[in-house]
């Protein structure tokens, strides 16, 4: 790319370049959400909040050196 290219030109101009992706790479917003609903689960059952942006995980105090 030039850098010349107009944004709403690259969805048009990718797929004539390159083609298309093939269809097994891409799920539809119903199987999205439901394999995000799954890793939501995951997540906050190992203690990760809004898919893994906080946690509830409590750290101890770092141990003092003897020294």
């Amino acid at each position: 790319m030039t850098g010349d290219e107009q944004t709403s030109e690259i969805p048009v101009a990718i797929p004539l370049a390159w083609g298309g992706p093939p269809e097994r790479y891409w799920i539809d917003h119903t199987e999205a959400q439901r394999r995000l609903g799954i890793l939501r689960t995951k997540y906050e059952e190992a203690g990760f909040l809004k898919m893994g942006q906080a946690h509830v995980i409590d750290f101890p105090p770092p141990r003092r050196s003897p020294c």
